[in-house]
């Protein structure tokens, strides 16, 4: 992998941001993590460990996933396995059934974790993230599920909203799947589009220069922008 020079989402937001990236920046985001996890499953691995401090940006602000350090591989002497019983992750952000350990788990579990993640970039924290690894499982398994609140989080919209309680289903059998996912991410581009395609910003580089290329949607044009900034913004600080 090369050198990411923006850093982890994570040391962005402690740095920076502690209230958590805007919507349109978290679309980008997780558009890239989700085309990763989408090429890592159909090639039979689970990367267990999705979080924002997983999340690389560089100078360009390209966004890549990292940390294979705990990644499983479901394919066992060319047969795809069903299960996994490995005990592994982050607590704040590691599926129920992970943390259970009754029947296994698959490539669900990556779901769970990258909608806690979403949270996470909304939030600049994971739920349960100031109390104990033991305390973090206990309310895991016997709390509702943590989501944002369609009332209390005006600032997001629907689609993102949807996006996360999706994902943060405890049982994997209803939890959605990735190719679900990418057409509610489709949804939050849309949404986006229309709450920010107003602004200045967007009207530059709505069309990219290339031959052949094709017009890009506003929102992710912002995005890509607002992007840039926190990378910049956080570098200055940190000198």
């Amino acid at each position: 992998m090369p050198y990411m020079a923006g850093g982890s989402c994570l040391h962005i937001i402690k740095s920076a941001f502690p209230e958590g990236f805007e919507e349109p920046v978290i679309a980008t985001l997780l558009r890239e993590v989700l085309k990763a996890l989408v090429y890592l499953h159909a090639h039979g691995h689970i990367h267990r460990d999705v979080k924002a401090g997983n999340i690389l940006i560089d100078s360009n602000v390209a966004v890549k996933l990292a940390d294979f350090g705990v990644a499983a591989c479901m394919f066992d002497t060319g047969d795809r396995q069903r299960s996994r019983n490995t005990f592994v992750g982050t607590p704040c952000w590691m599926a129920p059934e992970v943390m259970q350990q009754l029947h296994g788990y698959d490539f669900k579990a990556d779901i769970w974790s990258f909608g806690i993640t979403a949270l996470e970039l909304a939030h600049g924290h994971a739920p349960f993230s100031k109390y104990p690894p033991m305390k973090v499982l206990l309310m895991t398994l016997q709390n509702a599920p943590p989501g944002l609140d369609y009332e209390r989080d005006k600032r997001f919209s629907k689609a993102f909203k949807d996006l996360v309680a999706a994902c943060l289903v405890k049982d994997p059998k209803k939890r959605e799947r990735f190719r679900n996912l990418k057409d509610k991410e489709a949804d939050i581009l849309l949404q986006n589009k229309a709450l920010y395609e107003h602004k200045e910003q967007l009207s530059q580089g709505c069309k990219v220069s290339r031959a052949g290329s094709r017009a890009r949607e506003p929102a992710r044009i912002k995005a890509r922008l607002e992007l840039e900034f926190l990378v910049s913004s956080s570098s200055s600080l940190i000198g």
